[in-house]
């Protein structure tokens, strides 16, 4: 539609313009300058090209170190936003040609399902890879001799390696403002019903239970490769839930009054299935940092 068009030029031109007007700021508001001084613009083109040599690991390298050799370093991460959001104007395009054309609610629910769907398929290849590539490459007993614990050094790793997902992040970020109004008329409903609250935290506890059970595939079993150590523990999160619905589904019938109870008592027992595999995935780490 003419709204979608307009809107998608007008960020475009504004981030040129954006662009031009921080290059020549400086060379038209400095005062006069000494001869032979050189301005702070000169200095930053000057020293631009210099930045990757002389970058510095920040006060986290650990953090740092799999932010880049992981999570890719920011420049993956702007290809990425960039790849996701030539996706995501292509396929709005797509819809926009349609008879009914679109509007800011069907734009924001485009950018939440499909940001929603890039960061379920990374997170899951980024815990399985996290610790696995140290394994592989034999470098794990060597990275825990830096000051760290074995549980602080676990969890700077995952967060360099997560930092990847700031892309489909701030897709998402964009989609729920597109319909804010209906993500908070939401909460408000999802709050107020204790069998849908206790439901979608079973499903949160779940999804996280099938990651941390990937991620201790890919450090326990050889075999585990991503795709493997992914689909396998998916699988078992999928066939478990669908066996334990069917036999509650059965043990309910005739009456619904107590699927809020369930839901209390199923949401408990995947947050202590949860901490048993966390506690487990850093026991097997510390037991691999000290083994020959």
């Amino acid at each position: 539609s003419g709204l979608l068009y307009q809107i998608l030029s007008n960020v475009i031109a504004g981030a040129i313009f954006f662009g031009i007007s921080w290059l020549i700021f400086e060379p038209c508001t400095r005062n006069e300058v000494e001869p032979g001084g050189e301005s702070v613009w000169w200095n930053r083109l000057r020293h631009m090209g210099r930045k990757g040599s002389q970058r510095r690991v920040w006060s986290w390298p650990v953090v740092w170190k799999d932010f880049y050799y992981v999570a890719g370093g920011p420049t993956t991460n702007i290809l990425k936003f960039i790849a996701y959001l030539v996706f995501l104007g292509l396929f709005l395009l797509l819809i926009a040609y349609g008879p009914g054309g679109i509007d800011a609610e069907e734009v924001g629910a485009v950018f939440i399902w499909w940001s929603v769907v890039f960061l379920v398929i990374e997170s899951a290849i980024l815990v399985t890879r996290v610790y696995r590539d140290e394994l592989q490459k034999q470098t794990w007993p060597t990275l825990t001799l830096v000051p760290l614990s074995i549980p602080e050094l676990a969890y700077h790793k995952l967060a360099g390696a997560l930092l990847a997902l700031i892309p489909a992040g701030l897709c998402l970020g964009f989609g729920l403002l597109c319909v804010l109004e209906d993500v908070v008329d939401g909460l408000g409903e999802l709050l107020s019903e204790p069998v849908a609250l206790f439901s979608v935290s079973y499903f949160l506890l779940q999804m996280a239970l099938g990651y941390h059970l990937a991620t201790w595939l890919s450090i326990v079993a050889k075999w585990a490769i991503w795709p493997l150590a992914i689909f396998v523990s998916g699988l078992i999160v999928i066939m478990g839930n669908i066996m334990l619905m069917s036999c509650l589904a059965f043990a309910m019938f005739g009456g619904g009054d107590s699927w809020a109870g369930f839901m209390v008592i199923l949401s408990m027992v995947s947050f202590g299935a949860v901490i048993t595999m966390h506690i487990l995935i850093g026991r097997k780490l510390a037991e691999l940092a000290y083994a020959e």
